[in-house]
């Protein structure tokens, strides 16, 4: 906004806005009043393109998720925790999930891969090949390089990438799950600077219009947040994800991991953020001697059932029914018939007259 002086000299705009100012020295847009012509008020053509239509808001996509209740589509999802909580391997774990389809943990039939993944690019600019490959190797990820649906830059790599404006890196990401391992390495700056994290924010953004599906990024928490062994804080958004309160508005889903046990790399997952779903309450998950053995956290303390995400088909498909997919939608969802879909409504009905609730 230009100074009082400045505007009282030129009296015409206001942020590029022609009109006159009330006062002879204004200091707040309050005090200014447009002038614009009517036929510019009634040039509807000129901006209705800025806005949805009708159409396009009742016939937008419902939310969909990769992994159910913990990881959406078209969302940029964070993992929290100080250094060595256990995030990449997390993050390897999700991998797997999303490869190979399933459940995202052993032994729990929540946490569902609703859809698996078409290509996964993990980019991890701060880790060497060698351990980076030994951690795969532990996952049983490396065939999955051999079918090219994962690919990887380390600090190895030729060219490693933390450019994500790489047009090389933007044709690449089309159907495909990026994972960003950290994600401040891919932040132009500091990453307390709102400026700078509006910026990387917008070229996440930027990534989706691109035709990427998913983001996951791990992210570093304060060293007084919640992510402390010893005398844990109650996680919160602010203290598991370090940085400016953009890194946290960006965010459709945030999760924070926190290492309880060293030895056997046992892992409290707590949601900080969840953006239009409701998360499970805080659960933990046990790596060894589990990874070594099949790749795959074991869950050793789920959380309470009833508070727990659809797991079954049948939940599942009640849950997409309400919320307005059509019968043809839900099957193809779930990949079961039609005539299924159609059997448990009639079910659903029968037990709502029968308990006087809504079906």
């Amino acid at each position: 906004m230009k100074s009082s002086e400045e505007s009282s000299q030129d009296g015409k705009t206001f942020w590029g806005i022609p009109g006159r100012w009330e006062e002879s020295s204004p200091t707040e847009a309050e005090n200014y009043s447009p002038e614009l012509q009517p036929e510019e008020c009634d040039a509807h053509e000129e901006w209705e393109p800025l806005f949805h239509s009708l159409s396009e808001l009742e016939n937008a996509p419902p939310l969909r998720f990769a992994i159910e209740g913990f990881l959406q589509e078209q969302g940029i999802t964070f993992l929290g925790g100080l250094p060595g909580h256990g995030k990449t391997l997390l993050m390897l774990s999700i991998v797997k999930a999303l490869l190979e389809g399933g459940n995202l943990f052993a032994e729990y039939e929540g946490f569902r891969v609703v859809s698996p993944a078409q290509r996964i690019l993990y980019l991890t600019p701060e880790v060497s090949i060698t351990p980076f490959r030994d951690r795969m190797r532990m996952f049983g990820l490396l065939e999955h390089v051999k079918d090219k649906k994962l690919f990887v830059n380390t600090l190895s790599a030729k060219e490693p990438l933390v450019n994500l404006a790489d047009s090389r890196f933007i044709k690449a990401v089309e159907g495909a799950d990026i994972f960003l391992d950290t994600a401040i390495r891919f932040m132009p700056g500091d990453e307390n600077t709102a400026a700078e994290n509006k910026q990387f924010a917008s070229l996440l953004f930027a990534l989706f219009r691109a035709g990427a599906r998913c983001i996951i990024g791990a992210h570093h928490s304060s060293k007084g947040g919640s992510a402390i062994r010893n005398k844990p804080k109650p996680a919160t958004l602010e203290n598991t994800m370090r940085g400016s309160v953009d890194i946290g508005a960006m965010l459709s889903a945030g999760w924070s991991v926190r290492q309880t046990n060293k030895g056997t790399n046992r892992l409290r997952i707590e949601n900080v953020k969840a953006r239009d779903f409701e998360a499970v309450d805080p659960f933990e998950v046990q790596g060894r001697p589990y990874l070594e053995q099949n790749g795959r956290f074991r869950m050793v303390s789920p959380p309470p059932k009833q508070q727990a995400v659809v797991t079954t088909r049948h939940e599942l498909a009640r849950s997409l029914r309400q919320h307005g997919l059509s019968q043809q939608d839900v099957a193809k969802r779930l990949e079961v018939d039609r005539s299924t879909i159609s059997k448990w409504e009639k079910e659903w009905k029968r037990t709502a007259q029968s308990s006087g609730e809504q079906p």
